[in-house]
């Protein structure tokens, strides 16, 4: 082959590797570009979904669901006044098993010399026969689970499944508006117990809770008993006013 075209064959070679090399330089650069900006992305896109669940545990520092399984303790404050729904929150409760639930939620007062005040504004969780429940217990104090054992999944709730021991201030099992419970005992705790086993679809329920001053309550509830009966007391209306 003459001397020229060698030459010649040699130097085209030469272009076309580096023209291979510019290019894979170009890609190599274009690739590295693409990682940092879905990177920033990426970061961007996961501080977001951090944030969001942080500004929605703050607007819900006054709203409290029943958990579905186990016992929990809520403190309250004394300025504080919660919402408090069963575990679905504002949604119904199927006529499922796996809506089966078995728990325990204990309200207490932030401040020594305050009660738990608990005021279902509506309730609705029905037992549908025997071994299908649906109720709630409303306790005075915090109850005493020790040794007992809490349903952890829906197949742990069965018809046998029940609601520990304690001092019951009332049972709901049924339908009710405006019902109200304070505590008495020296803690001025408030526990609420919740079983449901494959019942009727319900509605759940609503609630208030605060803390509330018994000697204060003691007085509201007199006057209210005396504008309704003042003869209950045997005392005259008058009586109010001296």
């Amino acid at each position: 082959m003459p001397l020229q075209s060698l030459m010649g064959f040699e130097e085209g070679a030469r272009g076309n590797h580096d023209a291979w090399e510019t290019t894979t330089f170009s890609f190599i650069n274009f690739i590295n570009k693409m990682q940092k900006k879905y990177s920033y992305l990426m970061l961007a896109l996961l501080l977001s979904m951090l944030w969001l669940p942080m500004q929605l545990m703050a607007q819900d520092d006054n709203t409290v669901l029943q958990p579905q399984f186990g016992k929990q303790t809520v403190t309250v404050a004394t300025d504080q006044e919660l919402t408090y729904y069963d575990y679905k929150g504002t949604g119904s409760i199927m006529s499922s098993n796996s809506s089966n639930s078995h728990s325990l939620l204990v309200f207490k007062p932030a401040e020594q010399g305050y009660s738990i005040m608990i005021t279902f504004e509506s309730f609705d969780v029905r037992t549908q026969m025997g071994s299908y429940q649906g109720y709630a217990k409303v306790y005075d104090g915090e109850v005493d689970d020790t040794g007992f054992t809490w349903a952890t999944t829906i197949n742990e709730v069965t018809k046998d499944t029940k609601l520990p021991e304690g001092n019951v201030i009332e049972t709901l099992d049924g339908i009710y508006d405006r019902k109200s419970f304070y505590s008495t005992t020296t803690d001025g705790a408030l526990s609420v117990g919740f079983i449901y086993r494959y019942s009727f679809k319900a509605d759940g329920w609503v609630a208030k809770v605060k803390c509330v001053k018994l000697e204060n309550m003691s007085v509201t509830l007199l006057e209210l008993e005396l504008m309704v009966d003042p003869v209950a007391l045997r005392m005259p209306v008058r009586s109010m006013a001296t």
